[in-house]
């Protein structure tokens, strides 16, 4: 799914967008759709409640909030806790929106938090695997962040990945990631550009994956 956001009459577009656009996010269409739905769903979810825990308060994980979900919420739910008495967070805030006008991309980050002192930006994953756009993801929220976050990582929730039921990725170091995330920006608005030239000629644009208007 690609969102749109508005900085008043200008349009901005999604990361997911940019990365759909380039050919770097994962093909997920033999998967059905119920599935890609449940795991959503079962995402958005285990977010809320962790967003709630990491602010203290308490956390019921409830068969009629979850339904059929209520068990691979819960244990993802466990292994964020068991995250938070490792490494000792600092809530900081929640689902910002962080955007840059001149490349026209916006994101939805999920959290922000303290460690060891430092401003560091998480986004939570609750995916089976890991998938290789993850680094350009926190690499855009980096580049973006309104208060210069000093570090991002994945925080990838599944209890089939070991006994903790967690793998916290924060191996990138923070040039790294807003390098990619730049390179990957520039590649994506030169094929944008190239596509507006296509427009103004009268040429076919969808062939290119992109939109023909609002640009």
């Amino acid at each position: 799914m690609n969102y749109c956001y508005w900085l008043g009459s200008r349009r901005l577009y999604s990361l997911s967008r940019v990365l759909r656009d380039l050919g770097l996010k994962p093909d997920f269409g033999d998967t059905p759709e119920w599935v890609i739905r449940n795991a959503a769903c079962r995402g958005k979810l285990t977010e809320n409640y962790c967003y709630q825990l990491i602010q203290g308060r308490p956390v019921t994980i409830r068969s009629r909030h979850c339904g059929s979900l209520q068990e691979g919420v819960s244990e993802r739910v466990q292994a964020f806790h068991r995250w938070m008495q490792k490494y000792k967070p600092e809530y900081v805030d929640h689902h910002g929106i962080v955007f840059s006008e001149t490349d026209r991309v916006a994101w939805e980050r999920d959290l922000r938090v303290l460690i060891n002192g430092r401003l560091t930006l998480i986004d939570i994953k609750c995916t089976s695997k890991p998938e290789k756009d993850w680094p350009l993801q926190i690499g855009c929220g980096l580049s973006y962040d309104e208060d210069g976050a000093e570090q991002a990582a994945i925080l990838h929730l599944n209890p089939t990945l070991n006994k903790d039921g967690y793998r916290f990725l924060n191996k990138w170091k923070p040039a790294q990631l807003r390098n990619w995330w730049a390179r990957t920006v520039d590649r994506w608005r030169s094929n944008r550009d190239f596509n507006d030239l296509r427009n103004e000629l009268g040429f076919d644009s969808e062939a290119f994956g992109f939109e023909a208007e609002g640009y």
